[in-house]
Protein backbone atom coordinates (compact mmCIF):
# COMPACT_ATOMS: atom_id res chain seq x y z
CA UNK A 1 0.00 0.00 0.00
CA UNK A 2 1.03 3.58 -0.43
CA UNK A 3 1.64 5.73 1.75
CA UNK A 4 2.02 9.40 1.76
CA UNK A 5 3.18 10.87 5.13
CA UNK A 6 1.03 14.22 6.02
CA UNK A 7 1.35 16.54 9.05
CA UNK A 8 -1.65 16.21 10.58
CA UNK A 9 -0.98 19.01 13.31
CA UNK A 10 -0.98 20.91 10.04
CA UNK A 11 -3.69 19.81 8.27
CA UNK A 12 -5.76 22.37 6.97
CA UNK A 13 -2.64 24.59 6.19
CA UNK A 14 -1.41 21.46 4.18
CA UNK A 15 -4.41 20.95 1.86
CA UNK A 16 -4.92 24.89 2.01
CA UNK A 17 -1.76 24.60 -0.25
CA UNK A 18 -2.58 21.38 -2.03
CA UNK A 19 -5.71 22.89 -3.13
CA UNK A 20 -3.57 26.19 -4.22
CA UNK A 21 -6.16 28.05 -2.55
CA UNK A 22 -3.51 30.94 -1.22
CA UNK A 23 -4.75 33.44 -4.68
CA UNK A 24 -7.75 33.22 -2.97
CA UNK A 25 -7.50 34.87 0.54
CA UNK A 26 -5.44 37.48 -1.16
CA UNK A 27 -7.21 38.67 -4.31
CA UNK A 28 -8.87 41.37 -4.79
CA UNK A 29 -12.04 40.05 -6.08
CA UNK A 30 -13.36 36.43 -7.09
CA UNK A 31 -15.32 34.99 -9.68
CA UNK A 32 -18.00 32.42 -9.49
CA UNK A 33 -18.03 29.74 -12.75
CA UNK A 34 -19.80 26.95 -13.49
CA UNK A 35 -17.61 24.10 -13.63
CA UNK A 36 -20.06 21.09 -13.77
CA UNK A 37 -18.04 19.23 -16.65
CA UNK A 38 -15.32 19.34 -15.36
CA UNK A 39 -15.83 18.55 -11.87
CA UNK A 40 -17.95 14.92 -13.22
CA UNK A 41 -14.72 14.19 -15.44
CA UNK A 42 -12.42 14.51 -12.56
CA UNK A 43 -14.99 12.39 -10.08
CA UNK A 44 -14.92 10.11 -13.30
CA UNK A 45 -11.14 9.59 -13.30
CA UNK A 46 -10.11 9.57 -9.85
CA UNK A 47 -7.96 6.59 -7.99
CA UNK A 48 -5.84 6.32 -5.31
CA UNK A 49 -2.82 6.52 -7.51
CA UNK A 50 -3.92 9.72 -8.53
CA UNK A 51 -4.87 11.80 -5.17
CA UNK A 52 -1.32 10.65 -4.05
CA UNK A 53 -0.21 13.25 -6.35
CA UNK A 54 -0.61 17.11 -5.58
CA UNK A 55 -1.48 17.77 -8.62
CA UNK A 56 -4.09 16.17 -8.60
CA UNK A 57 -5.25 18.04 -5.73
CA UNK A 58 -5.62 21.36 -7.75
CA UNK A 59 -8.68 19.79 -9.20
CA UNK A 60 -10.47 19.53 -5.80
CA UNK A 61 -10.69 22.92 -5.66
CA UNK A 62 -14.40 22.80 -6.07
CA UNK A 63 -18.22 22.50 -4.36
CA UNK A 64 -20.62 20.15 -5.83
CA UNK A 65 -24.39 20.03 -5.56
CA UNK A 66 -24.68 16.09 -5.65
CA UNK A 67 -28.06 13.59 -4.96
CA UNK A 68 -26.72 11.39 -2.05
CA UNK A 69 -27.28 7.39 -2.87
CA UNK A 70 -25.64 5.83 -0.19
CA UNK A 71 -22.51 7.50 -0.80
CA UNK A 72 -19.71 7.35 1.90
CA UNK A 73 -19.28 11.15 3.23
CA UNK A 74 -18.59 13.09 6.26
CA UNK A 75 -21.97 13.82 7.69
CA UNK A 76 -22.65 17.10 10.46
CA UNK A 77 -24.84 15.40 12.79
CA UNK A 78 -25.85 14.41 16.33
CA UNK A 79 -23.76 11.25 17.81
CA UNK A 80 -23.79 9.63 20.91
CA UNK A 81 -26.06 7.87 23.44
CA UNK A 82 -29.86 8.34 21.92
CA UNK A 83 -30.94 6.27 25.22
CA UNK A 84 -29.24 8.58 27.57
CA UNK A 85 -29.76 11.68 25.19
CA UNK A 86 -26.65 12.78 25.45
CA UNK A 87 -26.06 13.14 21.51
CA UNK A 88 -23.16 15.18 21.01
CA UNK A 89 -22.53 17.18 17.93
CA UNK A 90 -19.54 16.03 15.87
CA UNK A 91 -19.32 14.85 11.83
CA UNK A 92 -18.74 11.15 11.24
CA UNK A 93 -18.30 9.14 8.07
CA UNK A 94 -21.32 7.68 7.13
CA UNK A 95 -23.65 6.06 4.06
CA UNK A 96 -25.79 8.45 3.14
CA UNK A 97 -29.27 8.85 1.74
CA UNK A 98 -31.09 12.43 0.96
CA UNK A 99 -34.25 12.92 -0.75
CA UNK A 100 -32.46 17.34 -1.14
CA UNK A 101 -29.35 17.75 -2.93
CA UNK A 102 -26.48 18.73 -0.57
CA UNK A 103 -23.53 20.57 -1.39
CA UNK A 104 -19.63 19.15 -0.97
CA UNK A 105 -16.39 20.21 -0.87
CA UNK A 106 -14.09 18.47 -3.62
CA UNK A 107 -11.57 16.48 -1.00
CA UNK A 108 -15.15 15.08 0.47
CA UNK A 109 -16.08 13.76 -3.06
CA UNK A 110 -12.87 12.13 -4.05
CA UNK A 111 -12.95 10.69 -0.35
CA UNK A 112 -16.30 9.08 -1.49
CA UNK A 113 -14.78 8.19 -4.69
CA UNK A 114 -11.79 6.22 -2.79
CA UNK A 115 -14.75 4.23 -0.54
CA UNK A 116 -16.20 2.78 -3.38
CA UNK A 117 -19.18 5.39 -4.02
CA UNK A 118 -19.40 7.89 -6.67
CA UNK A 119 -21.98 10.73 -6.21
CA UNK A 120 -23.88 11.43 -9.03
CA UNK A 121 -23.22 15.47 -9.45
CA UNK A 122 -26.12 17.63 -10.38
CA UNK A 123 -24.15 21.29 -10.76
CA UNK A 124 -20.58 22.70 -9.56
CA UNK A 125 -19.20 25.71 -9.02
CA UNK A 126 -15.34 26.93 -8.76
CA UNK A 127 -13.79 30.41 -7.36
CA UNK A 128 -11.12 32.15 -9.60
CA UNK A 129 -9.23 34.78 -7.68
CA UNK A 130 -8.43 38.35 -9.87
CA UNK A 131 -5.35 40.29 -8.51
CA UNK A 132 -4.09 40.99 -5.26
CA UNK A 133 -5.82 43.10 -2.93
CA UNK A 134 -4.58 46.80 -2.69
CA UNK A 135 -1.55 47.17 -0.28
CA UNK A 136 -0.60 43.30 -0.14
CA UNK A 137 3.31 43.11 -0.75
CA UNK A 138 5.46 39.87 -0.09
CA UNK A 139 7.27 39.71 3.62
CA UNK A 140 10.21 37.68 4.55
CA UNK A 141 9.87 34.81 7.32
CA UNK A 142 12.58 32.94 8.64
CA UNK A 143 15.18 35.97 9.37
CA UNK A 144 18.39 34.47 10.99
CA UNK A 145 17.46 35.76 14.57
CA UNK A 146 14.86 33.30 13.75
CA UNK A 147 17.02 30.22 12.48
CA UNK A 148 19.65 30.66 15.33
CA UNK A 149 17.07 31.16 17.73
CA UNK A 150 15.62 27.41 16.83
CA UNK A 151 19.27 25.38 16.58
Amino acid sequence: MPVLVCDTTSEYPSVAALLKLWPLLTAAQIKVVDCTKEVRNTIKGLSLQKLLSARTWADLSFFALIKPTRNVLPIRSLYGDLQNKSNIPNIGVNSLISDEPIWYAGPDLAAAVLLGTRPKILKAFKTIPSGPQPGMKSVSIGSRDFQSHNR
